[in-house]
């Protein structure tokens, strides 16, 4: 997969070595670990994983970004989450998409602020 450079920068992802599949892998994980240890507040850590692949999905279909799983800072997730919040088409043709992002989203930011 490449990333086109305007969303490269290399200390906003995580490190991608052999395989991109690994490092999404990765970040999934690590997100249901956090959420399994309490950080679940208002949906289960299969309900918002299943949400961010979805998202996932269509910010690299339309061009917004890469995968969501590959970003490994707040700052560069936060203009993505507005993007996604902003676009009209999601809100309408995905309502419920849309409704469960604005509130998992929120929650893989605050994941992202406390990793190490």
């Amino acid at each position: 997969m490449t990333i086109p450079k305007s969303h490269v920068d290399s200390d906003s992802y995580v490190s991608v070595e052999n395989s991109n599949s690994l490092a999404f892998i990765s970040m999934r994980e690590e997100f249901i670990k956090w959420l399994s240890n309490g950080n679940a507040k208002k949906f289960s850590p299969q309900t918002s994983v299943v949400c961010l692949d979805k998202i996932s999905e269509y910010v690299v279909s339309k061009k917004i970004s890469c995968s969501i799983w590959e970003i490994s800072k707040p700052g560069v997730f936060k203009p993505i989450y507005q993007k996604v919040m902003d676009t009209k088409t999601l809100r309408i043709m995905e309502r419920h998409a849309y409704k469960t992002f604005a509130a998992v989203g929120l929650t893989y930011m605050k994941f992202l602020k406390e990793r190490p």
